[in-house]
């Protein structure tokens, strides 16, 4: 018995697999028994801390001859999704620490019922979903953003309309004025995020193939062809203080290999739209919450890497869960952590009376 292997790791864009070749039942096991799976949850962990998504790490097995595949999904330490697929079937099954969901089932049990043909005694099949092969998104439009231009000359409107029809204009006009200088400082981010959409290229709006695995851009005089395998970084620039008028703002930069950028805004696509777009790309991006939504378009996935900044508050929320063994491994494998890790460990530590 023999099939194909295939791993997902973590810090890898979700379609950019390890592949092991056709190997047999026995060697399958012994790979499963050697992927470190905590390894991978801690990757998940760092990266979440330099604010950058992760993939789920992932076991695929898929026979020779049949379309019959076996995914293993590490969701946490001690828990696997399943996932098991025949042709145009689908079935689901989940393994815990607790037996009493699990019925006593490890993923090792569900590899040798894969091969055996035993699955559709423990995993119900149904059909999948029909997907689209192509999707369209993204409409540009500014309609939606005319409420800050009248909000911005309905004051003026109001100054031009007063002078000479009412009484004691002078003074009704020094308060619209006021009041419209207080507006144009308000909406200046807004200013500044629609002249950063102005200053590149116009979009349109944008199609994605999932056969070909391509996202076409169609700007106002070419189109763009962007091969998944090309895009070497996305970053994903929001903001969720939906109390401000520019909060509906958002943008992603997509990076080329080639160092090719392109810019997409919420002034084509809706926030939706965009978090959307992210997750048909099968790419890992950085994600920040910011107040104005610009974004340095010359930023590069090493120089991310290296300056963004570690969420401190996450940092002290995600170490404090750890064990004090999980603790003692960090600092004893400190040359694969940032300082800042390290540091709150060593808190942590001393909050405990370990040090």
């Amino acid at each position: 018995m023999k099939g194909n292997v295939q791993i997902q790791y973590a810090d890898r864009n979700k379609l950019d697999f390890e592949d092991y070749g056709i190997v047999s039942l026995e060697k399958i096991i012994n790979i499963f028994n050697e992927f470190n799976w905590g390894q991978q949850y801690e990757i998940m962990n760092q990266r979440s801390l330099k604010k950058l998504t992760s993939s789920i790490p992932t076991f695929i097995i898929s026979k020779e001859k049949d379309i019959e595949s076996l995914f293993i999904y590490g969701i946490k330490e001690g828990c696997f999704e399943i996932i098991y697929q025949k042709k145009d079937k689908i079935g689901t099954a989940i393994i815990t620490n607790d037996v009493t969901l699990n019925k006593g089932f490890s993923p090792h049990d569900y590899i040798v019922d894969f091969f055996k043909g035993n699955l559709k005694a423990t995993i119900k099949l149904e059909d999948q979903p029909i997907l689209q092969d192509e999707i369209e998104l993204g409409n540009y439009s500014l309609k939606k953003y005319l409420i800050y231009l009248v909000i911005l000359l309905f004051p003026l409107g109001i100054v031009l309309f007063s002078q000479g029809n009412f009484e004691n204009s002078s003074a009704i006009i020094r308060i619209l004025i006021y009041g419209t200088l207080g507006t144009i400082i308000l909406l200046i981010p807004f200013f500044v995020i629609l002249f950063q959409y102005f200053s590149k290229p116009k979009l349109l709006k944008s199609k994605y193939s999932f056969t070909d695995k391509t996202l076409v851009l169609y700007y106002s005089k070419k189109e763009k062809i962007i091969e998944t395998k090309n895009i070497e970084q996305c970053v994903f620039v929001y903001s969720t203080n939906h109390r401000l008028p520019w909060s509906s703002c958002s943008n992603v930069v997509i990076t080329l290999k080639n160092k090719e950028q392109h810019f997409l805004t919420s002034l084509t696509f809706s926030h939706r739209e965009l978090s959307s777009l992210l997750e048909l790309l099968n790419v890992n991006y950085f994600y920040f919450d910011k107040p104005i939504q610009t974004i340095n378009k010359t930023i590069f996935l090493e120089k991310a890497l290296q300056n963004t900044p570690l969420d401190i508050k996450l940092l002290k929320k995600t170490y404090s869960e750890y064990t004090d063994e999980k603790l003692d491994k960090v600092l004893e494998n400190a040359i694969n952590y940032q300082p800042q890790v390290i540091e709150m460990v060593k808190q942590i530590k001393k909050e405990r009376n370990l040090i």
